[in-house]
């Protein structure tokens, strides 16, 4: 596992599966690691909600990133076997996960 987790570089691409969603991004699991997916690689824009809208959409978040559901990954960085997470949300498997989180999310921007 350790030899693993060194050998991962920014560019590698997996299908992992969601282990844990908080409102601030997803944790995933692939092959032989666990890495996190930050929100603000989710959603294309600045995240700026007042504190109880911010609150409700996280709720939303968790429920729309449910756990086990498989999702196409990208190693953004491995710093001292800490993997962040990015994704392509064209690619088949993110893309209506993608639209419907970025929908939901522009309604609570919008208001």
């Amino acid at each position: 596992q350790e030899k693993f987790i060194a050998s991962l570089k920014p560019g590698d691409k997996f299908i992992g599966k969601i282990m844990n969603a908080k409102g601030y991004g997803v944790f995933i699991k692939f092959g032989l690691s666990e890495g996190f997916l930050h929100i603000k690689n989710i959603i294309d824009e600045p995240i700026a909600l007042s504190k109880s809208s911010r609150k409700e959409f996280s709720k939303i978040f968790e429920k729309t990133f449910e756990k086990d559901k498989e999702i196409d990954i990208i190693i953004e960085e491995n710093i001292d076997n800490r993997i962040n997470l990015t994704w392509d949300k064209k690619l088949e498997r993110n893309k209506n996960l993608h639209k419907d989180i970025y929908n939901k999310f522009k309604t609570f921007n919008n208001n």
